[in-house]
């Protein structure tokens, strides 16, 4: 189509985050051949701003569906159930597997059981959340990332003294005296985001070869 009578690309990005539902195609689809339809009729600049209304339209009504809401709220009470020791048996896998870690240093084996454990639990988080929530993977990661990251801002912004310990070291074992201690507490909420998104990531890309799949058969 010629250059002068695509519609504006930038608006369509607040579809982004509804790319993977199956109705995705469709909407774009219908959009586009309209938009054609109303630029032989009124005109481009008529047809633009037609086009950047009903992109905005279909947002929100795409972001206000129960399915969408549902989207949203499970990661929270995901991170709601498992964020609290009494209810995250992630806590007990930890207690266990560290009697049988081979690492003497206190210090380095609760890294190493951060390490472990929340990328154990990020995985779970992006795979089970992309299983229940097939064609939502980019709302629950987008959830995921904003609660996971305003954590780490807060919690870096209130223990400032973390950075600043790093500086002080033990003589004896030239190891920071503060921050390797507080280390995993600043870590984690980065590393388990980086395997959510790993986790539905991977379940979002096997639907999507499903998906093309089946049309292909069909």
């Amino acid at each position: 189509m010629p250059e002068i009578s695509a519609p504006p690309k930038w608006i369509l990005h607040l579809l982004w985050f509804f790319k993977g539902e199956s109705c995705y195609p469709q909407i774009v689809g219908d959009l586009s051949e309209e938009f054609q339809c109303r630029t032989s009729e009124y005109g481009i600049e008529d047809a633009r701003r037609w086009y950047r209304r009903e992109v905005s339209r279909n947002f929100i009504s795409l972001a206000f569906r129960w399915t969408t809401i549902a989207a949203v709220g499970v990661p929270l009470i995901c991170v709601a159930l498992f964020i609290r020791p009494a209810t995250n048996p992630f806590m007990y896998f930890s207690a266990s597997f560290a009697r049988w870690l081979p690492i003497q240093d206190s210090m380095t084996k609760d890294l190493t059981l951060v390490i472990l454990v929340t990328g154990l639990k990020g995985l779970a988080f992006g795979m089970i959340c992309g299983v229940l929530l097939r064609g939502h993977e980019r709302i629950t990661r987008l959830v995921f990332s904003a609660f996971y990251l305003g954590f780490w801002v807060i919690w870096g912004i209130n223990h400032s003294d973390v950075l600043a310990a790093f500086k002080l070291t033990d003589p004896a074992t030239s190891m920071p005296l503060l921050g390797f201690v507080k280390l995993p507490f600043f870590i984690e909420p980065v590393w388990i985001l980086a395997f959510i998104w790993l986790g539905s990531t991977w379940v979002e890309r096997r639907h999507r070869r499903q998906n093309t799949g089946s049309h292909l058969i069909a």
